[in-house]
């Protein structure tokens, strides 16, 4: 469900990013030039610290229609995120080059425990292997699996997981409503995250925005960011996965890559991270460590603990009549009761686990 409701600054800001031409950095330097969001789109282009190509872009942006827009944002149900909103992922929240806003479509991205499985479009019978082996053992032990929905290793990684029964992130290039899918022929596992509610799909472009070539170095950044580990199970030297390493390891996460044949092509690039200081990649396990946790188990607890706190019966009460996301206002008519009493009980239910914030005093059940 979209964010409700769609004020002047939250319209500014989708119109800024309608055409999906300018790069956070750009988007985030104009606002700073302002009082607001709202203000930019009625400034003179030549006011804005834009050179003359960007102008030309920006006079094109304020002219597009939104409104086909806004229609695919509330029929495929999309969540438009900026940064100051709840339900923001904090690891984007705090990089050094965050996105403008995102757009996110099918499960709540919940608390798991984040670990992305990056390589080659590329893939070998090799890198299948140990690529579904890993995605499907780390899925076991309750973490989320993030990868970029792209050929090979990509949606060997997302299949593992979604197989396992767990839950998968991938970042897009692209809108996330369904015709902007890339590579197209991922459209369809993409509607089985959605669908089912074992994934969500996350991008920094809105629907139906043209997909530029700088979107896929951009889209690595967000991959980087929003795990705790970064693995490479197969790539070569100049393989985009080897960029979303370095960014990872530039943003202060833990990068492993998997040990492969020195004759293949692509085990080239895995096994240069390694040479270079990366962790060897054997198991599910080596990643458990990296990360700090002391058994096979403990990647599970801690996403699991908060929501085994019992819940008194006004809190079930309201879970019951959480089924999809609804605010406070709603919430407290629906359950004849004071304002002040339900957003009580909804702060509780955060505390716990058992609720997410997907918009200003808007909630939905936490059923990752």
């Amino acid at each position: 469900m979209p964010l409700s409701p769609w004020t002047d600054e939250r319209l500014a800001a989708l119109q800024l990013m309608s055409t999906g031409c300018f790069a956070a950095r750009t988007l985030f330097r104009l606002k700073q030039s302002c009082a607001d969001i709202k203000t930019i789109i009625h400034t003179p282009a030549e006011k804005l610290p834009l050179n003359d190509p960007q102008r030309v872009l920006f006079r094109e942006t304020i002219r597009t229609n939104i409104q086909p827009i806004l229609k695919t944002i509330e029929s495929q149900q999309i969540q438009f995120l900026l940064p100051e909103d709840p339900g923001f992922p904090q690891a984007l929240r705090e990089m050094e080059d965050p996105p403008f806003g995102l757009f996110l479509r099918g499960a709540p991205l919940g608390d798991r425990i984040r670990v992305a499985i990056v390589g080659t479009r590329d893939i070998t019978p090799y890198g299948r292997r140990v690529t579904t082996f890993l995605s499907r053992e780390l899925t076991r032990h309750g973490i989320s699996i993030v990868s970029g929905l792209a050929f090979g290793v990509d949606l060997a990684a997302h299949e593992a997981c979604i197989e396992a029964g767990g839950h998968t992130i991938a970042v897009l290039p692209g809108g996330v409503n369904t015709a902007s899918v890339m590579p197209p022929s991922h459209a369809p596992i993409a509607q089985r995250f959605v669908k089912n509610q074992t994934g969500t799909l996350l991008s920094e472009y809105p629907p139906s925005a043209p997909i530029k070539a700088f979107h896929f170095l951009l889209r690595n950044r967000l991959i980087a960011a929003i795990a705790s580990a970064i693995i490479v199970t197969e790539g070569d030297h100049k393989s985009g996965a080897l960029v979303t390493a370095r960014l990872g390891l530039e943003g202060g996460r833990d990068v492993l890559a998997v040990p492969g044949d020195i004759f293949s092509p692509t085990s080239r690039g895995t096994n240069a991270l390694i040479a270079d200081g990366a962790r060897p990649c054997r198991n599910a396990e080596d990643v458990l460590s990296v990360l700090g946790l002391k058994n096979t188990e403990q990647a599970k607890q801690i996403a699991e603990a908060r929501r085994e706190i019992p819940v008194t019966p006004d809190e079930a009460r309201l879970l019951s009549a959480l089924s999809f996301p609804q605010s406070v206002d709603d919430l407290s008519r629906l359950l004849q009761e004071s304002v002040a009493k339900t957003s009580a009980t909804i702060s509780i239910l955060e505390l716990k686990g058992c609720v997410l914030a997907v918009g200003p005093r808007t909630y939905v059940r936490n059923t990752g």
